[in-house]
């Protein structure tokens, strides 16, 4: 399949893109992908524009017919502006005396936010088959990214002794902070396996055996300006180019170098109509951090000079069966550990977050359909999860919590009531729990809602003077959530509606879509009562593709 696609859309945003591959020789011995895509625009907040383009091409190459070699690589280029901005609770969320701000509302300075953004990627998966029993795999990736970030951002009500009693007036008059960062990750990851498939008498064995390597380096240079815009700012009547930050000092200039060995096994097995997984993985994790330390006001001893290494290592296992019944269904459990090091700002290195993670459920495919149905419990328990530190405004830092669980139940569905009508819905009760911290336990974690649904419908004329001609409609409802660990900023429930049309014919599709079709306007914060955001508003668009 080859596609060729253009699009047009709200604020201006322009898309074209291809992805074009096949045989490269007769034989077939030689097979090549390409992938492309631009993208320029604005967006819908003022002074903030987008730019972004990424190429990824890929070749395989068939050296026998056991033995295959793919290349894969991919180069990504952003120059996008400030789109989150740091706004106050009151005057985004909810209204103050004053009413809420403008959507559009800008916090920053147009000759001083960017955030521009270069990734590259390279790597080869390698495939050989030995016989019936024995194949190897390997595959290799390096990465490197660098990120340039300036932002000026909201901080809070400009004035001198912020109270609960603030005059009307106070909720106009913000001042702002100022923060640059500067990072680059580089870092690659091997991964070998060995694969055996075999029976012992009438049990049917998929083993996988291997080993991966992870070497990673993050090199971080962030300042702030610690005594922020010495001028207020008019949240109802911006006005720019009044203040240049100068006064720049260094909160972290951190290079940190992670280090991951992992060996792994695992046998997918199946016994009649039960298929079963045990696997078991041991990981060594090393964390290395070299700090020049924070100047000025930002040289405390949370960020002081000097140099800190953690070592860690952990064994986790994973377990899991599921009965194939004749009729569709396919009852399931699963248990499963995690394990993942961590990379932080400050002197006391974050301990890595570990988890387990119980699942029960029922999956329902009737043989021959395309219709299915799959309802899940769930039980997960993590330790010592990173989370922005409340005392930082700019969000840069972050704290650990002791222990979150998350207990709920799933339901998804799938149903193809004809040829043409498809309906897909979700819906999830999610309720999560900090349950060991010195400051916030028993509280929910923020922007984690308890209730979560979707649904989407959509039909296309299969038959008649307009056949291709399609329809779609969906809600997405997100319940209510909290913007803070503290639970004392409530963010209310809201809900999407989306829709779609498109015209097929022959090679070509005419597809016009939308997003939040009733301009809903609803905000989320990010952990503090000055660090809110609104969400998008609705946002059209219109494609054209071909197809062969």
């Amino acid at each position: 399949m080859r596609e060729i696609r253009a699009e047009y859309g709200s604020y201006d945003k322009k898309v074209g893109a291809f992805d074009i591959g096949g045989k490269l020789d007769d034989e077939g011995r030689f097979l090549g992908r390409l992938t492309a895509q631009i993208k320029d625009g604005s967006t819908q907040i003022d002074h903030v524009d987008e730019e972004s383009w990424f190429i990824a091409p890929a070749l395989t190459w068939n050296i026998d017919d056991n033995t295959s070699l793919t290349v894969l690589a991919q180069v990504q280029h952003e120059r996008l502006g400030s789109v989150f901005q740091y706004l106050p609770y009151q005057g985004t969320v909810k209204s103050n005396p004053l009413g809420r701000y403008d959507s559009d509302l800008f916090a920053g300075e147009p000759d001083f936010d960017h955030f521009d953004r270069d990734q590259e990627s390279i790597g080869y998966a390698f495939d050989h088959v030995f016989n019936d029993v024995w194949s190897f795999k390997q595959n290799f990736r390096y990465r490197h990214l660098s990120l340039d970030y300036k932002s000026i951002y909201g901080l809070g009500y400009y004035n001198p002794a912020p109270t609960a009693d603030l005059a009307p007036g106070d909720f106009a008059q913000g001042y702002r902070g100022a923060l640059t960062s500067k990072t680059t990750v580089t870092g690659w990851a091997l991964d070998n396996q060995v694969h055996a498939n075999f029976n012992t008498g009438p049990v049917e064995h998929n083993v996988t055996m291997g080993g991966d390597l992870q070497y990673t380096t993050y090199d971080i240079f962030n300042q702030g300006s610690p005594g922020g815009d010495p001028k207020p700012f008019n949240f109802y009547d911006p006005v720019y180019g009044k203040w240049t930050p100068s006064d720049l000092a260094t909160s972290n200039d951190v290079v940190s170098k992670v280090r991951q060995l992992g060996i792994y096994t695992q046998d997918h097995f199946k016994v009649d109509k039960f298929a079963f997984t045990l696997s078991g993985r041991v990981d060594w994790a090393r964390v290395n951090q070299d700090s020049e330390g924070g100047t000025g006001a930002y040289a405390t001893a949370s960020n002081a000079a000097g140099t800190h290494q953690r070592n860690d290592r952990k064994a986790t296992y994973r377990a899991g069966v599921v009965y194939l019944a004749d009729n569709g269904l396919a009852p399931y459990y699963s248990y499963s550990q995690s394990f993942a090091p961590n990379v932080g700002l400050t002197t006391d290195l974050m301990k890595p977050t570990t988890g387990e993670q119980h699942e029960l459920g029922i999956k329902y495919q009737p043989k021959g359909s395309n219709s299915s149905v799959t309802l899940s419990l769930f039980d997960v328990r993590k330790k010592d999860v990173p989370t922005p530190d409340p005392t930082d405004p700019s969000g840069q830092r972050q704290v650990q919590i002791g222990e979150v669980q998350s207990r709920g139940v799933e339901l998804e569905a799938l149903a193809s009531i004809t040829e043409s009508f498809n309906v897909i819905t979700s819906l999830t009760y999610n309720k999560v729990e900090i349950t060991k911290d010195t400051n916030v336990e028993g509280n929910r974690p923020y922007n984690v809602p308890e209730k979560m649904a979707s649904v989407w419908a959509d039909y296309t004329f299969r038959n008649g003077d307009i056949k291709g001609l399609g329809f779609g409609a969906g809600v997405r409802y997100v319940g209510s959530s909290y913007g803070d660990d503290a639970n004392k900023l409530d963010i209310p429930a809201y809900a999407l509606v989306d829709a779609m049309v498109h015209y097929d014919l022959e090679n070509w599709r005419l597809q016009l879509n939308a997003k939040n079709l009733l301009d809903n306007n609803y905000a989320t914060c990010q952990g503090t009562e000055f660090r809110c955001n609104y969400g998008y508003p609705r946002m059209l668009s219109t494609s054209v593709s071909y197809n062969w």
